[in-house]
């Protein structure tokens, strides 16, 4: 560990800590940006580098790199005390790239040195465990026969926990920890050397020169912070040990949970006796002693069991000072305990999301806006608790009606009609929709992301609690639901049973499989196996254990948007039956959102397709009684396809546009129709592209000048709109090519020289694999079958040479990755397995990705197998020579 926590620094370090930085957080007092640097690292790169390695070296910075503005942030509406706010760190940019480089080679670590009961800011580790957890815990406090008589719960706040922490007890635990010296020093340095100007209104203060404390928003702060609580943690063991606590515990063969940490918000579980609060408080003084925290007692609650005695409540409160009673608040932002109404209880999920929506009623939305508002935002809020509880379904019709009330309404309070059910906004773009997520299938996905958590992670704590109380003496799979289960663990099973759907057996030694009820065959292709008389005792396949992939991710692993997808497949709501099944103008709505136009105009061209406007024609059919004649125009019915192709103004207007019109003039009845050709004559290369471009403009005009006059009077002359069509065009495409321009140099930049072939150094051969070959390979069933096909057979033929060292540059990660980084990819640790069998025949080889522009000697090789009709083999003859002119440039620009 301390080899690789005090290495020499490199620049490619140093340009990935720069570059992990927010582009668009705080500047430091020197007011630039990480964006700044990002942008012209090419420049300002060298000089850069050359300070941040000062430091590692000297173990000092100039004390400017450390200067700190602090800015207050209210923790609650009104904020009156100092206590109601929260003192945010804007670290200057030199700082944040020495802290980023210190975390990131912390971060490894940290797994092997925190223990189990802390998840904050350590890798694999989820707060979804801790929430999951302590709801089972209390939901024990309520039901369980025996910990409901004997236990309680402490839930507590350290008041200002990071800025109360004592320096020396960081040095000392660094040490206790057996990290290095100079790593002690770097990071000593970086904690001390600090110093504050607090911002008022925008102005800085005189500085401040701390003794103590960590920043918020220093990079390096939570990991130091997580690691100070290790200290709590060793404490509570300690006692446990010496039976002055007890921890709950389900079964003898479960694990004793006494505390769950999650940075600053602890969980202390121990019996409710006098004996064991005092204990307990004092492990909490000697530990406040310390370190410098402080509990805050008007923030802590304790929950005791549900047949705990009256006078015990009341003695324990008493040692604690703290007298409130838990059990109906809240832990990590979720309910404690579901004891009574569950929609309720998460009622406030659709409370959030109106008030995040009301906010948004004030401003002016056009339709493209609130799709992108819905989908980042209001979607994202219900996230956390659909992580780990199952809404109810009274719950999802609320927060969906709230999104679909918002879509459709422009002032809060009134309603007005929906043209389009939300069940059909919900679909897939491909499928006619708008792509809206639907709840429910969305929350069963998520929890199917925690079953898989349960399959795949025995070892975590999570894990390890839910075996302990729900299947012991089961697996997972074929658990039941039990005697007198959490919703937590109703929840999971939900997920569970999407999770069924896509799981596939890996086979390994094959003792564990069922052979005639787990999905172990692949597919139905019968295959020959690559090796030819493999020796079985030596492969080792045959001596690593069964395991679990998902069907739906190539790699293996599971996501939630592909159980997503799957939720959706087996539970086809009617409008996705219907936009399946039937024909229909779908196709047509897919191409819209591929058109070089403002997000705004793709969706009104969607709701043109879609006939949701609120014309005569329309509005008679939901029982509105209105004229059906056009205001524009006299003539009698009014519909969408009038408005925007046969009302006389309309068709003035696309005459002096210049867009070519139809033969016959367009279609007197289908929208569909005219659409469709106007989108046929978009790709016409024969009109000219000015001309091409106008015609999503021309619609997005022809409407808003129908509202003007309808709404306000105004009319505006065919001549007008057509001037200010040609603004809009001209204004949106200038912006996408600055835009584009600005994105093109950063791509370029970030490539470097990846578009160019770089020599390997000596005595090293680089293997130029683009994944196709003249061999002929029969029952490919994939892509990615012929890729490790042709992979398979390329390390065969340079064993076969006797070539030593190789790097393998591909244009494709994904075989790289399966080579690299085998456990990523679950699904082919088979194949991994076959590559294994030649790449230990190397002395040495590594990978790389390459584009396609230095790799195009295996491009244009594996083309002309697709060309030519007879077998040839460039492995034994060199490259043919049509390539020799092609490789002699590349070999002479390498050498430059």
């Amino acid at each position: 560990m301390n080899n690789a926590l005090i290495c020499i620094v490199t620049n490619e370090e140093i340009r990935e800590a720069v570059f992990a930085i927010k582009p668009s957080s705080a500047p430091g007092i020197d007011g630039m940006t990480g964006f700044f640097f990002q942008k012209y690292w090419d420049i300002i790169g060298y000089e850069v580098s050359k300070e941040v390695k000062c430091f590692f070296v000297s173990g000092s910075f100039p004390s400017e790199w450390n200067y700190t503005l602090l800015c207050l942030i209210p923790k609650i509406p009104q904020a009156k005390e100092m206590t109601d706010l929260r003192p945010i760190s804007l670290c200057s940019v030199f700082y944040k790239i020495i802290s980023n480089i210190l975390v990131k080679r912390l971060q490894p670590f940290l797994a092997e040195i925190v223990s189990p009961t802390q998840s904050a800011f350590v890798p694999e580790r989820l707060i979804s465990d801790n929430v999951l957890i302590a709801h089972e815990v209390v939901h024990a406090l309520r039901t369980h026969p025996t910990i409901s008589e004997e236990f309680m719960a402490i839930k507590s706040d350290m008041s200002k926990a990071y800025d109360r922490v004592e320096w020396s007890y960081v040095r000392s635990l660094l040490a206790a920890l057996g990290f290095h010296q100079q790593w002690i020093q770097w990071v000593m340095f970086c904690i001390t050397s600090v110093s504050y100007s607090v911002l008022i209104s925008d102005h800085p203060q005189k500085r401040i020169y701390p003794s103590r404390g960590l920043r918020q928003g220093d990079p390096l702060s939570p990991s130091l912070f997580v690691l100070c609580t290790e200290c709590l943690t060793h404490l509570l063991s300690k006692a446990e040990q010496s039976e002055e606590i007890h921890g709950v515990c389900f079964s003898p063969s479960g694990p004793t949970i006494h505390h769950l940490l999650f940075a600053d918000d602890s969980l202390f579980l121990c019996k409710a006796s006098e004996p064991e609060s005092r204990a307990l408080q004092n492990i909490l003084g000697v530990y406040g002693e310390a370190t410098g925290q402080v509990i805050n007692l008007t923030k802590s609650s304790i929950t005791f069991g549900s047949k705990v005695h009256p006078s015990a409540k009341v003695k324990i409160q008493e040692t604690f000072g703290i007298f409130n009673e838990g059990g109906a608040g809240t832990y990590l932002g979720l309910p404690e305990c579901f004891s009574g109404s569950k929609a309720d209880l998460l009622g406030y999920i659709q409370d959030r999301l109106k008030a995040r929506l009301t906010g948004w009623f004030a401003r002016t939305l056009s339709h493209g806006g609130k799709e992108i508002l819905l989908k980042a935002v209001a979607l994202a809020l219900p996230v956390y608790a659909m992580s780990c509880f199952k809404l109810p379904k009274s719950t999802i019709k609320k927060l969906s009606r709230a999104m679909a009330d918002f879509w459709w309404n422009s002032v809060d309070h009134k309603r007005k009609i929906h043209w389009i059910s939300w069940e059909k906004m919900c679909l897939l773009k491909k499928l006619g929709g708008l792509g809206f997520k639907d709840i429910e299938r969305f929350n069963q996905a998520l929890l199917a992301k925690q079953a898989w958590r349960l399959l795949q992670a025995p070892d975590c704590l999570f894990s390890r609690l839910f075996k302990s109380r729900y299947f012991a003496d089961f697996e997972f799979l074929s658990s039941a639901l039990g005697t007198r289960p959490s919703f937590a663990w109703r929840s999971i099973l939900f997920g569970r049973n999407l999770l069924l759907k896509g799981l596939k057996r890996m086979v390994g030694d094959g003792q564990s499989i069922r052979v005639w009820i787990d999905p172990w065959i692949e597919d139905n292709i019968m295959r020959c196996p690559w090796m030819k008389n493999p020796n079985i005792d030596l492969m080792p396949a045959v001596h690593s254990t069964d395991f679990w992939s998902w069907r739906f991710n190539k790699n293996g692993d599971f996501s939630v948007k592909s159980a997503y997808w799957l939720a959706c497949q087996f539970n086809k709501s009617d409008a996705q039956r219907e936009a399946e099944i039937q024909p229909s103008f779908n196709g047509i709505k897919e191409k819209i959102w591929f058109l070089q136009t403002a997000p705004k105009v793709k969706t009104f061209l969607w709701r043109v397709l879609s006939d949701d406007f609120p014309v005569a024609e329309n509005l008679i059919t939901r029982g509105v009684k209105i004229e059906t004649c056009c205001n524009l125009c006299g003539f009698e019915g009014e519909t969408s396809n009038h408005v925007l192709f046969t009302c006389s103004l309309a068709r003035q207007i696309w005459a002096l546009s210049g867009f070519p019109s139809p033969q016959n003039g367009f279609h007197q009845e289908s929208i569909h129709v005219n659409v469709h050709y106007l989108m046929l004559m978009s790709k016409n290369i024969r009109v000219p592209p000015d001309i091409r471009r106008i015609f999503p403009w021309v619609l997005w005009r022809l409407w808003k000048n129908r509202n003007k006059f309808l709404y306000g009077g105004i009319k505006y002359r065919a001549n007008d709109t057509i001037e200010k069509i040609l603004e809009e065009v001209n204004v949106w495409f200038l912006s996408q090519d600055v835009e584009t321009e600005v994105g093109e140099r950063e791509k370029i930049r970030k490539k470097g020289d990846k578009t160019r072939w770089r020599l390997p150094p000596f005595p090293w051969l680089k293997w130029v694999v683009l994944l196709h070959s003249r061999r002929s390979f029969s029952a490919i069933d994939s892509i990615m079958d012929a890729k490790m096909c042709c992979m398979l057979w390329s390390l065969e033929s340079m064993v076969f040479h006797r070539i030593n060292h190789v790097v393998f540059a591909a244009e494709e990660a994904d075989i790289l990755g399966i080579m690299s980084r085998p456990m990523a990819w679950p699904s082919y640790k088979a194949h991994f397995w076959e590559l294994n069998q030649f790449l230990v025949r190397f002395s040495n080889w590594k990978v790389e990705v390459v584009s396609r522009a230095a790799n195009r000697g295996a491009f244009l090789i594996a083309q002309s197998a697709l060309e030519d009709h007879f077998h040839q083999s460039y492995v034994a003859s060199s490259h043919p020579f049509w390539l020799h002119g092609l490789f002699e440039n590349e070999k002479s620009s390498a050498s430059m």
